[in-house]
């Protein structure tokens, strides 16, 4: 029999600049019951938080945690699925297998 953890993953958009916000950021939510990892991605234009969080943890509930944490450590954070939203709210077509927005 195998032994499978099932995790969520949520992922927000931040206003971390640097690896010291970066690494005070991780090291206060790692601590929080649920989180398995945290990680902020510096190179990425969105500053994207990324936490790994059990399954069974309600995830509108976490999502709100999270933001008013962050915010509470005085950073910006939301959920990166508004910027995603805006693409698929959009006209797409493929052309030789390209994918093209209007």
């Amino acid at each position: 029999m195998f032994d499978i953890e099932t995790q969520t993953v949520l992922v927000f958009k931040t206003n971390i600049q640097n690896d010291y916000e970066r690494i005070y950021v991780q090291a206060l939510l790692n601590s929080a019951a649920g989180i398995h990892d945290c990680t902020v991605d510096l190179e990425d234009c969105d500053k994207v938080l990324r936490i790994e969080m059990d399954i069974n943890l309600n995830e509108s509930d976490m999502e709100r945690y999270i933001i008013e944490k962050v915010n509470s450590y005085g950073f910006m954070c939301k959920p990166l699925e508004d910027s995603i939203e805006q693409i698929t709210n959009t006209n797409l077509y493929y052309n030789n297998s390209t994918m093209y927005v209007n």
